[in-house]
């Protein structure tokens, strides 16, 4: 049997929790894959059930205040002028917009999300508080 190398993907396996929903409905009757819960759909909340598995539930319907979610942002230098951020986020703004890319998302149980350049620095900082404040309480450390 060869060895898969690092990096390689698998066509089968999901990429997000909507996706191992989405498995579990294709081959839960078959026994194979029995999905319990699903981080749920992008903010603001992620107890917002994914049209991709409605009948699957959230992780945040049965654990109140559960909040975990994937997101994927453009960040530019600072110093970069206002006219080129305004630039760039008015041409992603509207790609994300287009039905294909909306469609091709929500097949992988992603929901884009538009926000402005101020926007997106506000929800930058206080999901570093969030996770900086998750950190503490675990008493995770570095190297231990």
């Amino acid at each position: 049997m060869r060895r898969r190398q690092y990096g390689q993907s698998l066509k089968s396996r999901p990429t997000s929790s909507s996706q191992w929903g989405q498995t579990r409905r294709n081959s839960g009757a078959r026994g194979r894959l029995e999905g319990l819960a699903a981080v749920g759909t992008s903010l603001p909340t992620t107890s917002r059930r994914s049209p991709v598995t409605p009948d699957l539930p959230t992780v945040g319907e049965t654990v109140p205040g559960y909040e975990a979610t994937i997101w994927i942002g453009l960040m530019a230098p600072k110093g970069t002028p206002k006219d080129v951020v305004t630039f760039l986020n008015t041409s992603i703004n509207k790609v994300i917009n287009l039905p294909e890319v909306k469609a091709t998302w929500l097949k992988q149980g992603a929901i884009p999300l538009i926000k402005t350049p101020a926007e997106f620095e506000t929800f930058l900082h206080q999901d570093i508080e969030k996770w900086a404040h998750v950190v503490k309480v675990s008493g995770a450390q570095i190297g231990k």
